[in-house]
């Protein structure tokens, strides 16, 4: 018997035969209707349609004759795989009265016997594996009649798995408690009409299944059949090559139950890695539909996992994954040594669709078990949201110990990104926090920046064309780092007010352009109080604030080279005051094109007798001078006396 998709359903022949034709000799000829009464009535038999093929020449044990047991064999009269057909044979000296019992058994042996109230049958333990079916001889039904219908049911069930590697030839499996999976019982039907062991009368404890010629292939559906029990402390599944070496071993604990006509099924049942767990993971909610992909850069392949349900994971092949409004999507990563690498060596999730969020800990894709707070490598999560225009929240950074460029670029051009996460770290790493906002349109408030300890480039462009900005975090580091506060809020054109910036430690370009075309900006700090300079450290700082009328207070005695350049360049008509007592302006280029482009008439204050010279890198063309008359830096209230030139 055949049959597809490898379970036993209900076939029904049409209508109730019978045939029969006796001879002299008293030997008459039968035939019989073949009905498989079993079919796929729960869910875990996993069959595509529960349909019985019958192949040509299947052959059934028939026993007959009430108190004098007679035995005989039908065999099927199609002549191609069917799913109906007739079973024919002949009796000796039997008459078919209509109250004497017929017993069949599938499929026919020699062995099979018959002591009027039970069959005795053999369920092999050696099958052979056959690609979509089990072995012929190894699937045994039943059928009792008084009539000449004979509906089977099965007596067996077992296993339906498939394979993962190439080269496996052979399987053994046993329950890990010695149950009797196979050979000779006696088996009848209980009160239910179903078919069922009353004996053993030499059992098996292993089944071995050989696979075809080449070995089981990959990704097609095998069976193992075996008798109905509970295998009360798991079992275990042995995969052997074609030397008979073990490739893979399957072991469980957990009790399971063979039950009669059902298969248990194994995907890959092979691979026999732990499977997935997560404890830290990244969840992704749609408004309504969502693809996410993740570019990899030459070389870099960070182990990743998705689940729809926390619970069942798989490894990420970096295929699209789907977020929808009623399913969001789990991802979490083992990658220990950092996501990215470089800015060459880096990840980066690409999206499309509509809107989605972001919540938990960014560091589950480097520890999906456990929570950790130091990021391993340089530009770890390196533009890892970059262009995610869809995105309106984003995942927790815990990390207190920060690397080189690891933020970098992280969230720059998500447009819908209303609000920053926490940034906990009081000491930065080397651009770190460079770009990691540029232009969010949508950043109403930026996070709060507790960092003492700065490093090169640790804000620069943080937030440039954040133009939803209006106010900006306090920012209490004393003592700078080259670079560090270049460009952090340029082109913030929403920005009312700068903080306090008390540093009193300069260095190189260190709030070079930091507010650069905040044409909004109507405040500058009252005061930098620094008074040793670094180069270029206040480079273009107030560069095109178009809404600033007045300068910080600038009490630095001596210029260095730059540090004033562009400072107060294209501001404008509304900026008309400027207070700086340096005494020393002689260094190179120090004061370069400072106040070009302001307002025609103003206020300079100044170090008494100190030479200005007028125009764009000095004292505006137009504006009032005044002398300061007190020591500039002696921290006295000051009073001024006017000088006209």
């Amino acid at each position: 018997m055949q049959y597809k998709n490898g379970i036993l359903a209900i076939a029904v022949l049409m209508g109730v035969f019978s045939c029969t034709h006796r001879e002299d000799d008293g030997i008459q000829k039968v035939k019989f209707q073949a009905i498989q009464a079993d079919g796929p009535s729960t869910k875990t038999v996993l069959q595509a349609d529960g349909s019985v093929f019958w192949s040509p020449g299947d052959g059934v044990s028939l026993f007959y004759g009430g108190a004098t047991i007679q035995k005989t064999q039908l065999t099927a009269e199609n002549t191609s795989a069917a799913a109906q057909t007739i079973f024919s044979g002949v009796l000796d000296g039997f008459l078919p009265d209509g109250s004497t019992d017929f017993w069949a058994v599938y499929p026919y042996s020699a062995d099979t016997d018959f002591d009027g109230t039970a069959v005795t049958v053999t369920v092999p333990a050696e099958q052979t594996a056959v690609e979509g079916t089990f072995s012929s001889d190894a699937f045994v039904s039943i059928a009792t009649s008084k009539d000449y219908t004979l509906q089977f049911y099965n007596l067996c069930g077992g296993i339906k798995f498939s394979v993962a590697n190439q080269g496996i030839q052979s399987v053994i499996f046993s329950g890990n408690n010695d149950e009797i999976l196979a050979g000779q019982v006696q088996a009848t039907f209980d009160e239910n009409g179903k078919p069922v062991v009353t004996e053993v009368v030499k059992g098996t404890m292993e089944l071995v299944l050989n696979g075809p010629d080449g070995g089981f292939e990959v990704g097609k559906w095998y069976y193992l059949v075996a008798l109905p029990t509970t295998l009360s402390t798991g079992y275990t599944m042995t995969f052997l090559d074609a030397t008979g070496e073990v490739v893979a071993e399957r072991v469980t604990d957990t009790a399971i139950s063979i039950k009669r006509a059902v298969w248990g099924k194994l995907t890959e049942a092979d691979n026999v890695e732990e499977p997935i767990s997560a404890s830290k993971y990244l969840t992704f909610t749609s408004e309504g539909t969502t693809k996410i992909t993740l570019y990899n850069g030459p070389g870099n392949a960070p182990v990743l996992y998705y689940s729809d349900d926390t619970e069942n994971w798989k490894q990420w092949d970096y295929d699209t994954l789907y977020v929808t409004a009623n399913k969001p999507l789990y991802l979490c990563g083992s990658n220990p040594e950092g996501l990215s690498t470089s800015m060459d060596l880096y990840s980066q999730f690409k999206t499309k669709g509509d809107d989605f969020a972001v919540s938990g800990s960014v560091m589950s894709l480097l520890n999906k078990d456990t929570d950790i707070t130091v990021i391993p490598s340089a530009f770890c999560f390196y533009n890892l949201f970059d262009g995610c225009v869809q995105m309106t929240s984003a995942p927790s950074l815990p990390a207190t110990t920060l690397a080189k460029g690891c933020y970098m670029g992280m969230f720059s051009y998500c447009y819908k990104l209303t609000e920053a996460p926490v940034l906990a770290s009081t000491s930065l790493a080397d651009y770190c926090y460079e770009k990691m906002f540029l232009a969010c349109y949508g950043l109403t408030s930026a996070p709060e920046l507790p960092a003492t300890t700065l490093a090169t480039s640790c804000y620069k462009e943080m937030f440039s064309y954040c133009t939803g900005l209006t106010s900006a975090p306090e920012l209490p580091a004393m003592t700078m780092a080259d670079t560090c506060y270049e460009d952090m809020f340029s082109n913030c054109t929403h920005l009312i007010a700068a903080p306090d910036l008390p540093a009193t430690v300069l260095a190189r370009a260190c709030y070079g352009g930091m507010f650069y075309n905040c044409s909004g900006l109507t405040k500058a700090p009252d005061k930098l109080p620094a008074l040793t300079l670094a180069e270029e450290c206040y480079n273009s700082m107030f560069n095109l604030c178009t809404s600033l009328t007045k300068g910080p207070e600038l009490p630095a005695p001596t210029l260095v080279k730059g540090c004033y350049g562009g400072m107060f360049e294209n501001c404008h008509t509304n900026f008309n005051y400027i207070k700086c007592l340096a005494t020393d302006i002689s260094a190179d280029d120090c004061l370069g094109n400072w106040v070009f482009d302001v307002a025609e008439s103003g206020t300079f204050v100044k170090a008494a007798n100190v030479q200005w010279p007028r125009g764009a890198s000095g004292i505006p063309e137009g504006w009032t001078v005044e002398n300061a008359t007190q020591n500039p830096n002696s921290g006295e209230n000051e009073g001024y006396e006017f000088e006209n030139w």
